[in-house]
């Protein structure tokens, strides 16, 4: 739900970057007049843009840069060609393709085992001089070491809202070696941090909530099991009777047998449903034979899955 402040952020990083925003405003606060030195933008119409990650950030940000007239690039390890010719983007088969193409850089990835320092010295490399790079992800997606570096050598410009070892109250001293350096600007982690955002998040907050009440349904879960260790699948029909399924589960028991996943779906009438139970081992032949003998059950099925 905060998809769209932090793609707005990732759009201001580049805007502020091109145009030097902050240096700007820091001059005229001490009374500095630098029109000279600030008339060198190069401007974005044109440029192409390498949106590392296509999930919903990404996309937002796609759909917000267009109006730029930029070229826009994309990788993801989940984007198709079907995708990519739906968000209107040239997709990039590597990671290298688009480190060499673009001319801005802006980083959309979840930070996971297969994520940490993606982003690494040899990527970094091989960026274009005087690219933009800009992150609202996760600082741990990138090697800093390779990413500082690279700005200390003035061969690119830094757009961040993460680093590394970023305090962890919301105010006080900090130091950092990003510090210090005329082509980085940072913000201090602001991206989903808008009233509109929060907002958004409290009020999906309760529409989860109300959902679970009503229909026992979780959406957005962070740690569902992807896979069940479930090997066997058990469909039951039968009728919908009290007390029809207990003697199902009861004869599953007996056998030390565990139902991973189960659900339960009523026909028009309810007068019959059918049941599918997953099951971590093989109902036996004897168990399945019960079952059948049970006038309430109308058939019985198991398969490997």
């Amino acid at each position: 739900m905060n998809s769209i402040a932090v793609a707005e952020l990732a759009v201001g990083l580049i805007i502020a970057v091109d145009r030097r925003i902050a240096d700007n405003v820091s001059d005229f606060r001490n009374g500095k007049w630098n029109k000279a030195e600030y008339s060198k933008a190069d401007g974005l119409f044109g440029k192409t843009l390498g949106i590392v990650g296509t999930g919903q950030i990404g996309v937002e940000v796609i759909k917000r840069v267009k109006s730029f007239g930029i070229n826009i690039i994309a990788w993801s390890r989940s984007l198709t060609n079907e995708k990519a010719e739906l968000l209107g983007v040239e997709k990039c088969q590597t990671l290298e393709e688009l480190f060499s193409k673009a001319d801005i850089i802006s980083v959309h990835l979840a930070q996971t085992a297969d994520t940490k320092k993606l982003i690494n010295k040899e990527l970094i490399n091989k960026m274009k001089k005087g690219a933009y790079f800009i992150n609202t992800s996760r600082a741990g997606v990138v090697d800093e070491d390779a990413l500082i570096e690279a700005a200390k050598e003035e061969k690119i410009f830094l757009g961040l809202d993460v680093f590394n070892n970023e305090p962890e109250g919301k105010g006080g001293d900090f130091t950092t070696p990003l510090q210090g350096l005329k082509n980085v600007y940072l913000t201090h982690h602001i991206g989903a941090s808008t009233e509109q955002a929060q907002d958004a998040v409290a009020d999906e907050t309760v529409k989860i909530i109300n959902d679970f009440i009503h229909s026992g349904i979780i959406r957005n879960w962070v740690n569902r099991i992807k896979k069940s260790p479930a090997k066997y699948q058990l469909v039951v029909k039968h009728f919908d009777k009290p007390g029809v399924l207990a003697g199902v589960l009861e004869l599953l028991k007996s056998g030390n047998i565990n139902v991973e996943e189960i659900e339960n779906v009523i026909f028009d009438g309810a007068i019959a449903a059918s049941c599918t139970m997953k099951l971590k081992d093989a109902a036996t032949p004897d168990m399945i034979k019960k079952m059948n003998e049970n006038p309430d059950l109308i058939s019985v099925s198991q398969v490997e899955i």
